[in-house]
């Protein structure tokens, strides 16, 4: 987990605030040290909170994404609302009449 945000905050990490890039450094040393010592509730807590912070990453970089488009839409037609697009802003073949 703590490998996979570290490829995450190199990913997006110039797309997100500088406090939640710190927030998340320290939830990945947090379970870090937590590895280090031999408590499983305390791995899987630190874990959890890095987890937690991580999802708050994609949410922000989508977030800001959503405020640089042309239109100035907030790129809320995400999966599961109805919207004709994709994250990418494909439509898709369904919608387009190619088989």
């Amino acid at each position: 987990m703590a490998y996979q945000a570290e490829r995450t905050l190199q990913d997006v990490g110039d797309k997100i605030s500088a406090s939640l890039r710190a927030e998340v450094e320290e939830k990945i040393k947090a379970v870090r040290d937590a590895l280090a010592g031999s408590d499983v509730t305390r791995v899987r807590s630190a874990a959890d909170d890095l987890e937690r912070t991580v999802q708050r990453i994609g949410q922000e970089a989508y977030s800001q994404a959503g405020t640089t488009a042309s239109d100035g839409a907030s790129g809320a037609s995400g999966a599961g609302t109805g919207g004709e697009s994709d994250r990418r802003g494909r439509v898709p073949r369904s919608l387009v009449g190619v088989d």
